[in-house]
């Protein structure tokens, strides 16, 4: 994505966050339930990159399971949101903001196994489209 994308989409998304800091709710996505009963869980994975973490409620629920997840995110407001929830709730997650994800991918994917890429990626489209 070029730098100008990536400015737009951290714009986007900022301002987004900073007039509800709540925009999906505080409960795990039914995608993230999916995915955790359906794959995480069964495949034993015990790391998991996850890519548009927004406001972190899938990223929580993923970290109370016992996942170790690293989560992205355009949003500085949501990240920092993220990171001050996630203390609260003494979860040590490693969050970052989506520009540095080609950085983390390489350093996630040349540590471990057992691993999993999480991307719910209908959050972007649907939040464009005014759908949540």
């Amino acid at each position: 994505m070029a730098d100008n994308e990536a400015v737009i989409m951290s714009s986007f998304w900022d301002k987004l966050y900073q007039t509800d800091n709540s925009f999906f709710g505080e409960e795990p996505s039914n995608f993230g339930l999916s995915c955790y009963d359906e794959y995480i869980e069964k495949k034993n994975s015990k790391k998991t990159l996850e890519l548009g973490c927004g406001q972190g409620r899938d990223t929580l629920f993923f970290e109370s399971k016992g996942i170790e997840i690293t989560a992205l995110d355009y949003s500085s407001v949501a990240i920092d949101g993220l990171i001050k929830r996630a203390k609260e709730r003494n979860l040590l997650s490693n969050i970052h903001t989506l520009f540095l994800m080609p950085e983390v991918i390489i350093r996630f994917h040349s540590t471990k196994t057992n691993s999993m890429l999480y991307v719910h990626i209908c959050f972007s489209i649907c939040a464009l489209h005014g759908n949540r």
